[in-house]
């Protein structure tokens, strides 16, 4: 379930989940741990010290409470995470203690930990976008696709794209459904991004992007969020 009121207006359940604090802390000691192992394997740091970490390295029994208030002070949460990783390692083999975290740095640390999360959401907006295809077949809308990382085309022609927004206190999903929007006018606000999609293959907004209109729906825009709602109010239940 939704653990901030704020998540419950700005993203799913699911979503939710991937950056609770439990997962995010997993995240960070997945990290700890397959470094130890990559770093055992290549003789930097004994194999048995890398064993420990990986053994110290679950999120149960961490006191995320006080995590939260230590990474307030330290300005990351990695200083206090491997301070309490470290104690936990040092609990059962004093020797393997002083190999955590062995050469890397806070970033490391958050970064990689990130990623890991974000390669969870990849499955999450899979099924978000089966749910929107499935509201948009109901209104004989075909052809539907999923087309480079987060987004639905039709003939290769954006018509739907998520985005994830996250700061330490919020988390924030959306998806844009193109309906019938004047997309002659993206070029007037949205410049062209440094990153694209290989399917945009160089191509203008109006050339790139669609809209449910041109794509010859002639349904209201009421249908359309009718059917999105029908298809989110089945298909939910089952993710939970």
């Amino acid at each position: 379930m939704f653990t901030r009121l704020v998540e419950s207006l700005a993203a799913t359940e699911p979503l939710s989940r991937v950056f609770s604090d439990p997962s995010v802390l997993q995240a960070m000691l997945d990290f700890e741990a397959a470094l130890a192992c990559a770093e055992a394997q290549c003789g930097v740091i004994p194999g048995a010290a890398a064993e420990k970490i990986a053994e110290a390295a679950h999120a149960g029994g961490f006191d995320t409470g006080e995590l939260t208030r230590l990474s307030l002070r330290a300005g990351t949460p990695a200083i206090p995470l491997v301070s309490m990783l470290t104690a936990r390692v040092l609990a059962v083999d004093p020797d393997a203690a002083g190999f955590v975290h062995y050469g890397a740095t806070s970033q490391d640390v958050a970064d990689t930990a990130l990623v890991l999360l974000l390669r969870q959401c990849r499955e999450v907006l899979a099924h978000d976008h089966q749910r929107t295809a499935e509201a948009l077949r109901r209104l004989s809308v075909s052809g539907v696709q999923e087309a480079g990382i987060s987004d639905l085309a039709i003939r290769e022609r954006k018509i739907a794209g998520t985005s994830i927004y996250r700061t330490r206190l919020v988390l924030f999903y959306q998806a844009s459904l193109l309906v019938d929007t004047d997309i002659s006018v993206f070029a007037r606000y949205l410049s062209m991004p440094t990153r694209v999609p290989d399917y945009r293959r160089g191509r203008s907004h109006e050339e790139f992007c669609t809209t449910l209109v041109r794509e010859g729906y002639r349904g209201s825009l009421q249908e359309v969020r009718k059917a999105l709602q029908e298809t989110v109010d089945e298909r939910l239940p089952l993710l939970r």
